[in-house]
């Protein structure tokens, strides 16, 4: 099963922005903030006009910025507005500034259930660690994707030319298998 794809196709050209980060990452780190619905609508309205199109309502976005090699904890996303365990995350990304990132998606082992801790949002998540965990798929992710944030994953920034790697992300709740039916026009 695949767990990740480049989106292609699109209506829109997606603008990136500034968005205030809580400090600067150190090297062989990222950090993470939420983007004001504001800036979004400011910047990508065609964005935003899409996926109502689409009939999806976006319910948080979240700005990434890693460092070259910066690994991610093992997690499964979530939103303050759901449990720790929804399978349902849908993540649209808009990547820019990436060359050599790889995600990769994990099962755990049988009787392992993670642990839960808190990230610099004030948002509860659900961690795990790899000895209890196998991997199950990984892709580059360097372009603009669609992937299942209701999956244990992790990002894997490479040297990535000396520059920090930039993410948009857009968290709705919708079935993965559906939302690959819905939209495998804009899929690669």
């Amino acid at each position: 099963m695949r767990y990740h794809y480049k989106l292609k196709n699109l209506p829109f050209e997606f603008k990136p922005f500034e968005v205030e980060i809580p400090f600067v990452p150190p090297p062989g780190s990222a950090v993470e903030n939420k983007i004001p619905a504001s800036k979004t609508e400011e910047f990508n309205p065609e964005f935003l006009q899409w996926v109502h199109d689409n009939g999806i309502i976006i319910n948080e976005g979240r700005y990434f910025e890693s460092t070259p090699t910066a690994v991610y904890d093992l997690h499964r996303d979530t939103t303050s507005l759901l449990n720790l365990d929804n399978p349902q995350i849908l993540k649209f990304n808009f990547i820019f500034d990436s060359h050599g990132s790889e995600m990769k998606w994990y099962s755990t082992n049988e009787g392992y259930n993670g642990y839960v801790y808190t990230n610099t949002n004030n948002v509860r998540i659900r961690g795990y660690k790899v000895d209890e965990c196998k991997e199950i798929y990984s892709a580059q992710t360097n372009e603009h994707c669609m992937i299942t944030g209701g999956v244990i994953h992790t990002l894997l920034n490479s040297e990535n030319n000396g520059v920090n790697r930039r993410c948009y992300s857009y968290l709705t709740y919708l079935p993965w298998d559906t939302a690959v039916k819905q939209f495998s026009y804009f899929l690669e």
